[in-house]
């Protein structure tokens, strides 16, 4: 859905009316509204939308043009772009490696990052993959896998000194690593029903300037 400036609707975008798109790279089984691997049956559920803007792989790769738009749908393990100006997916991957995804990221680079949950397997990972040598050039999982498990939600975000900032949402808990996989901080979220952590849905860092301009704005 598109909104002008004064929040009335120019424009609607259906992901049920692009299934023969889809189905360039998720299996035909999946895209029914009825499957045993789909939980409630909700084959659709997307969970973001980021607009790209300018990278170094757009002239070699057209589906990354800026104004397009990176999309995840979490019930079928994809990631995908939708061409802004014909409204067909142009570009897609994930499912068979991908389990459950959440928040993809288009980096500076050109690659992406994305919270891969690990619904089914039990652990979660962020992964980092150049779509233009179609292979996964780095990887985040705990030392043991099943101490880093969110099976829904969760985010991860590069941050300006090369850590990513990660979410582990069922668990209310936030924390940052290096590259090397180095723990830097963690907080936990002090919330708590009874035996039950509060939870987290995602963690974004911003620049102090952009704070500061919130802050003055509402004086």
């Amino acid at each position: 859905m598109t909104l002008d400036a004064a929040g009335r609707v120019t424009d609607t975008w259906h992901l049920h009316e692009h299934r023969d798109e889809l189905a360039r790279w998720c299996p035909p089984e999946a895209l029914t509204s009825v499957s045993k691997d789909v939980p409630d049956n909700d084959w659709s559920h997307s969970n973001t939308l980021e607009l790209i803007t300018e990278n170094p792989i757009h002239e070699r790769l057209e589906a990354f043009r800026p104004g397009n738009l990176l999309f995840c749908v979490r019930n079928l393990d994809f990631v995908g772009i939708i061409d802004s100006e014909t409204g067909e997916i142009v570009w897609g991957w994930g499912p068979g490696v991908l389990d459950h995804p959440h928040q993809p990221t288009l980096l500076e680079n050109g690659n992406i990052l994305v919270f891969d949950n690990g619904f089914f397997r039990g652990f979660s990972r962020i992964v980092e993959y150049d779509p233009l040598t179609e292979r996964i050039v780095w990887e985040y999982r705990a030392e043991v896998p099943r101490q880093f498990f969110s099976r829904g939600r969760g985010s991860c975000q590069e941050l300006p000194n090369g850590n990513v900032l990660i979410t582990e949402s069922t668990n209310g808990r936030v924390f940052e690593v290096t590259r090397e996989g180095e723990i830097v901080w963690s907080y936990f979220n002090r919330s708590r029903d009874r035996n039950r952590r509060g939870t987290f849905y995602r963690t974004i860092r911003y620049e102090p300037e952009f704070v500061e301009r919130l802050l003055a704005a509402g004086e």
